[in-house]
């Protein structure tokens, strides 16, 4: 398998941006926080939904985390 160097430098920019302690918008329509901004608190490979984010704000239920594809959130600050 050829991946082109095109490609392989926009899943290392992908990844680069995803990094513990960064600030993300939810993009999930269907997710309570939709357009709401959480921190990453973990990082995982080789699952549909790798990026577990935490919230301040709680569900109805008392959760303040879920997890989400990369395609599902948006890098709005990184953590210095």
């Amino acid at each position: 398998m050829i991946i082109s160097n095109k490609k392989f430098a926009e899943e290392k920019k992908r990844s680069d941006a995803l990094k513990k302690g960064n600030q993300v918008k939810i993009l999930r329509k269907e997710s309570y926080w939709y357009n709401d901004t959480g921190s990453i608190v973990k990082l995982d490979t080789g699952i549909k939904y790798p990026v577990l984010v935490r919230f301040e704000k709680e569900t109805y239920s008392g959760v303040n985390s879920s997890n989400f594809a990369e395609n599902e959130i948006l890098v709005v600050s990184t953590k210095k």
